[in-house]
């Protein structure tokens, strides 16, 4: 199933949930990354931030968890931090 974007850094639903993520973050490809979230939904943030990621130099993208252990996958761009699972 892919995931769906929650939220972002900026606007965190749980403080404690986003360290936690951030915490035990490994970083991963573009490609894995976009095996795993919805493609409309990051083209979506694509127009928003008005560039692609798939290039970008000052994205990264990594895979975590949550407190409960539910797989999270999150890409950071300009020091945000956003949110799928």
């Amino acid at each position: 199933m892919l995931k769906k974007y929650q939220y972002n850094c900026v606007n965190p639903k749980d403080e404690g949930e986003l360290e936690c993520i951030i915490a035990n973050e490994r970083s991963i490809s573009w490609k894995r990354f976009m095996e795993n979230v919805d493609k409309k939904e990051i083209k979506e943030i694509e127009d928003s931030l008005g560039i692609p990621l798939k290039n970008e130099q000052c994205a990264s993208f990594h895979k975590s968890v949550t407190p409960e252990g539910k797989e999270v996958y999150y890409f950071e761009h300009s020091n945000i931090e956003y949110i799928f699972y």
